[in-house]
């Protein structure tokens, strides 16, 4: 049987809280050309996929779009802050979460490009 898969790449991400971290995503189309990604990009991380509020969201730098390649980055901060969530801003070990990409070009349907896990550990140095 055949299967056409239109669900995102999976791609897992593993970070060290306070240090920040850059991603550089080269989009391709089926015969790896680039692939304009011109539009709005947004890439947000929540504990549970079924939360209704993110936790966080990547910084999209979308200058190079039209070559296929856009930037996410978190700061030092960001990788942090994801280590205190809850009513009570405990303070946990190890965050344990969700993320993806979606971009939506110019009037056209929404394309999530990348999905995963998110973990971020806490740092000793602090």
């Amino acid at each position: 049987m055949a299967v056409v898969s239109f669900a995102p790449s999976k791609v897992d991400l593993q970070c060290y809280a306070g240090d920040g971290m850059t991603i550089e995503v080269q989009v391709t189309d089926e015969d790896k050309n680039p692939l304009d990604v011109e539009g709005d990009v947004v890439a947000m991380i929540r504990e549970k996929r079924t939360d209704s509020e993110s936790l966080l969201s990547f910084r999209v730098d979308t200058t190079q779009a039209s070559s296929g390649l856009i930037t996410l980055s978190l700061t030092g901060d960001d990788t942090s802050s994801v280590l205190l969530y809850g009513q009570g801003r405990r303070q946990v070990d190890q965050f344990l979460g969700v993320y993806d990409v979606r971009w939506v070009p110019p009037a056209s349907e929404p394309r999530t490009l990348m999905q995963g896990a998110f973990t971020c550990t806490l740092n000793v140095s602090r």
